[in-house]
């Protein structure tokens, strides 16, 4: 093989990399708004659900809401500490991508990027809101 084609069939290689690694953050981010960063909805769901099925008591409700509200500041502090770690897996990989762009794919590549940035702000700003009231 050419050192073009190698070079070629590394970045198509890198590019379904980045691709696949793109939309499995999307997923994440997708999953992450609508029942990590409101566990509550998730958990609510879960606790009514368990509380119809099992019959409990009033007692045993009030357990299970206590229950609720500490799994859910655990999902939230799990949340906290794996945003780094993910965020390097994807910086890692995109940047194993830029020595074979162009120049403008790079200004695509920063626009892609900001954006992902203004998307996640959204986001965070968002769930504080919901937090504060």
């Amino acid at each position: 093989m050419t050192l073009a084609r190698w070079k070629a069939w590394v970045g198509m290689l890198l590019l379904f990399t980045l691709g696949f690694l793109s939309g499995t953050v999307a997923s994440y981010w997708y999953f992450h708004r609508d029942y990590m960063m409101r566990p509550d909805r998730f958990l609510s769901v879960m606790g009514e659900q368990m509380i119809a099925y099992l019959e409990l008591t009033e007692e045993q409700k009030a357990v299970l809401e206590e229950a609720i509200r500490q799994a859910q500041d655990e999902f939230r502090a799990m949340i906290e500490r794996a945003k780094p770690e993910a965020e390097e897996i994807v910086r890692r990989a995109q940047d194993k991508l830029v020595p074979l762009l162009t120049t403008e794919q790079l200004k695509r590549l920063d626009e892609f990027r900001r954006e992902g940035e203004r998307i996640r702000r959204k986001m965070e700003e968002e769930e504080a809101r919901r937090q504060s009231r």
